[in-house]
């Protein structure tokens, strides 16, 4: 169906089933296309800088290509290391999953012992063309909810012989 064709007439029905008013509904009632459209699978660093969050750990995802937005016929395939810890300098490592293929990672246990973190995401590590994001700080709410989702990252093997 064309966009044109999506348009017509809207009547509203009175609640005695009459007709009480008709409007025609046209190309000029349609919303403006959003340039955006185009990177709806773009995502930005979670958790934000600053961010105080209510769920321990956090979920954690970052944009595919380091720091840019590109069309996605110009992306290439990368391989993630997501590091955390309670220290700005990195030295104490609470979580590092490297070389992982997805933006996104949330197959962790809580996090212990602060309550500043710093995270930052390795892209293509060991490679000639690795980078790494800045670094980047989130507070855990004192109220947060706990859940260890470790078993997540062996979701696999809880299924095996299931149908």
């Amino acid at each position: 169906m064309t966009r044109a064709a999506a348009f017509g007439m809207l009547l509203i029905v009175s609640p005695f089933n009459r007709v009480a008013d008709a409007a025609l509904i046209d190309e000029g009632s349609a919303t403006p296309r959003d340039e955006r459209q185009q990177y709806a699978a773009w995502v930005g660093f979670r958790p934000a800088e600053g961010e105080i969050v209510h769920l321990n750990p956090p979920r954690f995802s970052w944009p595919y290509n380091p720091g840019t937005i590109v069309p996605r016929d110009q992306v290439t395939e990368h391989t993630f290391t997501l590091q955390v810890s309670p220290r700005a300098d990195m030295s104490k490592l609470v979580v590092n999953v490297e070389a992982t293929p997805f933006n996104f990672y949330n197959a962790l246990p809580v996090l212990e012992g602060s309550y500043h973190w710093f995270w930052r995401v390795g892209y293509d590590v060991g490679a000639e063309n690795e980078q790494w994001s800045r670094l980047r700080t989130f507070a855990i709410a004192e109220d947060a909810v706990e859940w260890d989702r470790t078993m997540l990252a062996k979701l696999g093997e809880h299924l095996e012989g299931h149908p």
